[in-house]
């Protein structure tokens, strides 16, 4: 009896590998997004079900294109459920149209470092810009 109790446990682990590593159809995504009352945490919770490198880039086009007004809840849940994947989702929000201000608040909601997402600046540094010289009665304009 102890033996068939260890199978069994030996084959529900191997199997729940296998389920919760699998592609999204079109058809699950889509019934992701039939209700609008569905809330951000049950559509993440539901996401994470799924292997998050094969489906991240269908999940954030669906919530781009039907559920805008959750995006930024959306990415905050998902840098909170996978930390570890921090890189990969804001690679993908970005390359998705997601603005970088967006992806930087989102982080920084879920409690990870803003310098991580936040995109580098070709700003570089900024010289000071020269200040003229205030006039006088002897030179009436400014020589700077």
């Amino acid at each position: 009896m102890r033996k068939l109790k260890l199978a069994s446990l030996t084959l529900s682990i191997i199997t729940s590998f296998h389920v919760n590593a699998e592609v999204m159809s079109q058809k699950q995504l889509d019934d992701l997004f039939v209700d609008s009352l569905v809330t951000p945490t049950a559509l993440v919770n539901a996401f994470s079900q799924h292997t998050f490198i094969d489906n991240i880039e269908l999940f954030l086009s669906q919530v781009i294109a039907l559920r805008p007004s959750d995006l930024s809840e959306i990415l905050t849940l998902l840098y909170s459920t996978h930390p570890d994947r921090v890189e990969e989702l804001t690679a993908m929000a970005l390359s998705l149209g997601v603005t970088s201000e967006d992806v930087t608040i989102a982080a920084i909601n879920a409690g990870i470092d803003p310098t991580v997402v936040a995109e580098a600046t070709a700003a570089g540094i900024v010289e000071p810009s020269l200040v003229p010289n205030a006039p006088t009665k002897k030179e009436p304009v400014s020589v700077n």
